[in-house]
This record gives C-alpha cells, sequence and structure tokens, in this order.
C-alpha cells in the first residue's frame, strides 16, 4: 500500500509541496532557462485558454489552428488524439482553479 494512499485529504498539499519543491530546485539552478521557459509556457497557456473560452469550448478544430501539433500524424489520427486529450482535460480540469467550468461563474480576466 502506498505511504498516503488512504490519506486522500493529504493529495492536494503534498502535490502542492512537491510543486514548490521543484520548482525551488529548478529556480536555484536554473534562473534563465525558468524564466525563459515560463514567459514562453505562459504565453502558450494563455493563448490556449483565450483560443478556448478559458477551456469552455474544447474543440479539435479549435487546438488543430494553434498550428503546434505533431506533423507526423495523419489529420484523421490527430482529430482522434485531440479529441481525446480534450475529454481528459474536461474531465481533471481543477474546479478549484477553474471556477467557472462548473457554469455558475463566468471567468474574470
Amino acid at each position: 500500500m502506498g505511504v498516503n494512499r488512504d490519506k486522500p485529504h493529504l493529495w492536494k498539499a503534498g502535490t502542492a509541496g512537491s510543486v514548490d519543491m521543484y520548482n525551488e530546485w529548478f529556480i536555484n539552478f536554473a534562473p534563465e532557462a525558468f524564466r525563459n521557459t515560463r514567459i514562453r509556457t505562459t504565453k502558450t497557456v494563455e493563448q490556449t485558454l483565450k483560443a478556448t473560452g478559458n477551456l469552455t469550448d474544447i474543440r479539435t478544430a479549435i487546438l488543430m489552428e494553434e498550428g503546434k501539433l505533431p506533423p507526423r500524424m495523419s489529420e484523421q489520427e490527430l482529430e482522434n488524439q485531440i479529441e481525446q486529450i480534450s475529454l481528459v482535460i474536461e474531465k481533471i480540469a481543477d474546479p478549484d482553479i477553474f471556477v467557472w467550468l462548473n457554469g455558475e461563474q463566468k471567468p474574470t480576466r
């Protein structure tokens, strides 16, 4: 049995602690790389959030428009894979972060 398998109330804090520890290590050992990657990734995430209406409209066509998808797949296979990814995103999007996904609120920014 895993150490915290029977303690789901610890998972969120444990995950946050792990992410913080990794981020601290990364910042200490690669500040410029971290900064450049964060800036580039932030822009990509922001563009994707805008394109998908803050994850309220995740469709294959929208994600394919971004032009950052593997060129080695056939278009049909790519569409199938994006559809599967979209379903996973919809299922795992954290409602504590994306509070508007439950339909009760609209994104404020």
